[in-house]
């Protein structure tokens, strides 16, 4: 714990000479601690990463194929046939 503590306040240290040796010692170390933490945050995920299983991307769905229009009898360019009317003898 006091290894953190002591990287902390040699960057809350430096960040307050770098701001011209001015400004609020508390928010120089919490600036620090931030600093910190998201370093150690990111060499934690470095090592961790490498040991974690591999996830199989997700599968995408092939876009269908379309399929050609089902071919009317007479061929394409035939005019459309109307339904003939039921005829009806006259007594």
């Amino acid at each position: 714990m006091h290894e953190l503590e002591d990287k902390i306040r040699v960057r809350a240290y430096e960040l307050w000479e770098r701001d011209g040796r001015a400004g609020d010692a508390e928010g120089h170390w919490y600036a620090a601690e931030g600093e910190i933490h998201a370093e150690l945050t990111r060499a934690l995920d470095v090592e961790v990463a490498p040991a974690a299983p591999a996830k199989k991307p997700a599968r995408r769905a092939k876009p269908a194929a379309e399929k050609p229009a089902a071919e009317k009898p007479g061929g394409a360019d035939a005019a459309p046939r109307r339904k003939s009317k039921a005829r009806t003898s006259a007594t």
